[in-house]
């Protein structure tokens, strides 16, 4: 799955101008430069826990296969890839204004899905239940390191699909302008 948004990202960020990426049906949407400054903010918050537990956990060949948590299930219920269930988004994973985002934005993205990439390898075998993480939004939040890295790879995968019904929306200029 993380191979496939990796893909599925540099179709839409290669394949449209400046101006298309920063087209929005209203003034409540996003567009999709903020999808992927929002895929940017989210990693770089959750990058130093993420990080800090895969350091302090020992890959061994003995652990337990990966079995979310009643709440952890819950919560990963609200970021599943199809998108049913709308969220709305806490102030600090929030995009910057549209004017903020451009290349920047689009280069922390890709600075984050490459951590993704090594935390998914870092984190064979290495025990994914146990100790919680906390939210990098709130410490009442917190889900072990196999929920964190679903919920990782689940949110990301979502929000590049938010950004090709973009694409598919009758009004997206598919004209470069």
């Amino acid at each position: 799955m993380h191979a496939w948004t990796g893909e599925a990202a540099q179709t839409l960020l290669n394949a449209y101008s400046d101006a298309q990426r920063q087209w929005k049906p209203n003034a409540k949407s996003w567009s999709i430069d903020e999808c992927f400054e929002h895929l940017a903010i989210t990693g770089e918050l959750y990058s130093s826990v993420v990080n800090t537990a895969l350091d302090s956990r020992k890959a061994t060949s003995s652990s337990a296969p990966y079995k979310p948590t009643w709440f952890g299930k819950l919560f990963l219920n609200l970021v599943k890839p199809d998108g049913r269930i709308k969220v709305k988004t806490l102030p600090v994973f929030q995009p910057t204004s549209p004017s903020a985002v451009g290349s920047d934005a689009l280069n922390r993205y890709w600075t984050q899905h490459d951590h993704m990439g090594q935390y998914l390898r870092r984190a064979d075998g290495v025990p994914l239940n146990g100790d919680k993480i906390p939210s990098p939004a709130s410490s009442l939040v917190k889900l072990t390191l196999g929920e964190v890295l679903t919920l990782l790879v689940w949110h990301e995968k979502r929000h590049v699909w938010q950004a090709q019904r973009l694409i598919a929306h009758t009004e997206f200029p598919h004209e470069a302008t």
